[in-house]
């Protein structure tokens, strides 16, 4: 795997799990990838990145994205969560990078306009040790 920068990317698929991953990569086709693991790579074996390798397991999730990422589609402005502001950013997407620390199950509420709605809640901690509660709704909550 590679990076938007063109770095290369060590990704562990273990033997159990490799038949969950049988045909789902294509050369040239960009992904969203949730649930893997990043952690520092193992020293005993070989790896493409110098530091990290991404862990697959049988909960990992691999979509293809809808349209192919490009460095240019990708430009993050991260926030402190110190700095966010409800009433500043309720309507706008924000780039946060933390920790997660606390993941409660899912569950289905009913909305104003009485559909059902998968919702889970999630916090996540900063560099700064401040934490931020967020909801994930639907293919998020349940994934």
């Amino acid at each position: 795997m590679m990076d938007e920068q063109g770095d290369r990317i060590g990704v562990v698929i273990f033997k159990d799990d490799l038949p969950h991953f049988d045909g789902c990569f294509s050369l040239h086709k960009s992904y969203i990838i949730s649930n893997a693991v990043v952690k520092n790579r193992n020293l005993s074996y070989f790896s493409a990145h110098p530091h990290f390798e991404m862990v697959f397991r049988k909960n990992t999730i691999v979509k293809e994205a809808p349209t192919p990422i490009a460095d240019d589609n990708l430009n993050f402005n991260f926030m402190d969560f110190k700095d966010i502001d409800i009433n500043v950013h309720a309507k706008d997407s924000i780039d946060v990078c933390g920790i997660l620390i606390k993941v409660k199950q899912s569950k289905i509420i009913t909305s104003f306009k009485g559909g059902k709605k998968d919702v889970r809640e999630i916090t996540i901690v900063d560099k700064d040790y401040c934490s931020i509660t967020i909801n994930l709704w639907e293919d998020m909550a349940q994934h």
